[in-house]
């Protein structure tokens, strides 16, 4: 089985052959409420947009056709920006189909944006630390409090709701500015009993002047390679005592133990 994207910038859905599909990945927009500094969004040439509503009538209607299971709003963008996208949730949940989100989950929201998330089969929540200064930093208007609160609130709604809690991730970009932050990310997980850690790669990006801006953690050498490594074994090992799952992005793993 296949999974296939449709965005703002797809024409249609023509190309996909609906009896290979596994899962459909849905961009309501590709703007952000955030400029994280090593994210395209940041770069001075991009411009995102939302989805139109005709589009966005297609994806439903062709989901429903053809019976796929399970939908993933993903992209460039932040789902939970884009007009009307609780109604568009909500739509996909009325007809049975298993949705995810990836999000930063960093904005102020409605008891019925909250209550929607709580539906969710799934929530993969990007955050490489807790550090409320290096947060702001890297991701410019993050903060990890309002962050956190919307974990439990969600949370706590899908029990009043009667509903399975989401299944939650936190995917991280490990970079040689992140990586430090990683076992206090850990503990901060295990204490919320997020479910699953996925450690992402790096795609280097235009460097944006007086930002802070990540460097991949293989571009280290010698002792502050080493150094970096440590504070990543510190965190798996943490996360292997408290049993919180974890995995790699690609060959991550394979490329630091064979420089290591």
């Amino acid at each position: 089985m296949n999974d296939i994207s449709f965005s703002p910038s797809t024409n249609d859905l023509l190309h996909a052959d609906p009896r290979n599909i596994g899962k459909l990945q849905v961009e309501l927009t590709s703007d952000c409420n955030l400029r994280c500094t090593y994210c395209t969004l940041s770069q001075p040439w991009y411009e995102g947009r939302h989805m139109e509503d005709s589009n966005i009538h297609k994806v439903i209607e062709f989901t429903k056709r053809h019976n796929i299971q399970s939908v993933h709003l993903n992209g460039h963008g932040e789902s939970t920006i884009a007009p009307r996208w609780t109604e568009i949730a909500q739509e996909f949940l009325k007809s049975g189909f298993h949705l995810t989100i990836t999000t930063n989950l960093a904005k102020k929201y409605t008891s019925d944006e909250i209550e929607t998330l709580a539906q969710f089969e799934q929530l993969d929540i990007s955050l490489e630390t807790i550090d409320l200064k290096t947060l702001q930093q890297l991701r410019r208007k993050a903060d990890i409090r309002q962050i956190l609160h919307n974990i439990h609130m969600i949370r706590a709604r899908a029990l009043e709701l009667g509903c399975p809690t989401p299944r939650i991730v936190w995917g991280s970009i490990i970079a040689a500015e992140t990586v430090e932050h990683f076992p206090k990310l850990v503990a901060m997980a295990i204490e919320c009993r997020i479910n699953h850690w996925h450690i992402q790669s790096l795609t280097k990006m235009d460097e944006i002047e007086g930002a802070l801006n990540l460097n991949p953690i293989l571009s280290l050498e010698g002792e502050v390679f080493l150094e970096a490594v440590q504070h990543l074994n510190e965190a798996l090992s943490l996360a292997r005592k408290h049993q919180l799952s974890f995995h790699f992005q690609g060959s991550m793993a394979e490329d630091l133990m064979a420089k290591a």
